[in-house]
């Protein structure tokens, strides 16, 4: 069978030493495949430019445009999903790339699935192949949690195609969830997941909504999920918006006082119609962080974070 063809599409924005330009090792593999690279550049200086024209010496599978004015966050994702003529586009976020040999793993799993989502932050390490019917429909309700992520799916071309021709409704902050919701919903789809954890993140600065994550993930999050209850099943609702906080401990203690030394989070906070919906934290212990005093909340985190060290010293004894 002949292999498909794959594009990794990489929407940035001022992230230069990051970005999967510069590891000469998941380059080298991405060329030797045949993997195209398609860098989407919404950075006000030219960086980023500067580091794709030293790149492309030695690669000869870059290509790069500056999108002048910015597109912004949402439709950077949505046009870098629609920019490459290829079988599959995989849509990156910047700072990521893959572990050596993982390009050619992904490759050799394509097979005709309209989506294959690929493992960051989950502990199930399986991989499944293509499945239809209410056997992707179930994994989709047990993974739209982590397919928040800018990396994690890889789309088929029939699902790009219905991209261009829909009439779709795109939410704030998450554009790619509603393709892969509002495809599924009018089509059987096939998806696969690619368990085996080979996506890789340079260190890199706050994300940008680190400072109003309530405004992403607690109101941007539960837009997104309750406009596609259909497909959602209105009595697993409560279960999946609970899901992102709970598998990744987004809102743990320590952001939590975090997010109210910044002043984002404070009692008026709590009244965000879903504010509830999402947290994974008893309500007790949110509470409690609202009743500790303002002055003494840098040293509750540097007590917190003390005390996890310790916690994983004692644990690795």
């Amino acid at each position: 069978m002949t292999r498909p063809t794959l594009a990794i599409s990489i929407p940035t924005y001022c992230r230069p030493q990051q970005i999967a330009l510069n590891f000469a090792g998941f380059m080298q593999e991405a060329a030797d495949l045949g993997v195209l690279i398609y860098i989407s550049d919404d950075s006000p200086d030219d960086e980023t430019e500067r580091l794709t024209r030293t790149v492309r010496q030695s690669y000869g599978n870059v290509i790069y445009r500056r999108n002048t004015p910015s597109l912004g966050h949402d439709q950077n994702v949505m046009q870098s999903l629609l920019w490459p003529d290829t079988d599959y586009v995989w849509v990156m976020g910047d700072a990521f790339r893959t572990a050596t040999g993982g390009l050619a793993a992904v490759l050799d799993i394509l097979t005709g699935q309209d989506f294959e989502f690929v493992n960051r932050n989950g502990l199930d390490f399986r991989l499944v192949g293509p499945c239809s019917g209410e056997e992707a429909i179930n994994l989709i309700r047990n993974l739209i949690w982590h397919q928040t992520l800018t990396g994690g799916t890889i789309y088929h071309r029939r699902v790009r195609e219905w991209v261009r021709k829909s009439d779709l409704t795109i939410h704030s902050n998450f554009p790619h969830l509603d393709v892969i919701l509002g495809y599924a919903t009018i089509h059987n789809t096939s998806i696969g997941w690619f368990g085996r954890p080979i996506l890789e993140s340079a260190p890199k600065n706050q994300s940008y909504w680190h400072h109003r994550a309530f405004d992403v993930f607690v109101d941007d999050w539960a837009s997104v999920i309750l406009a596609h209850r259909a497909i959602l099943c209105s009595n697993r609702i409560a279960s999946i918006l609970k899901s992102h906080s709970s598998n990744t401990r987004l809102f743990n203690i320590e952001f939590m006082l975090h997010l109210r030394d910044i002043g984002h989070f404070n009692w008026s906070s709590t009244r965000r119609l879903y504010f509830w919906d999402v947290m994974h934290l008893p309500r007790a212990i949110i509470i409690a962080i609202l009743l500790i005093p303002k002055y003494l909340i840098p040293h509750t985190l540097i007590a917190k974070r003390t005390a996890g060290r310790i916690t994983k010293w004692l644990r690795a004894r």
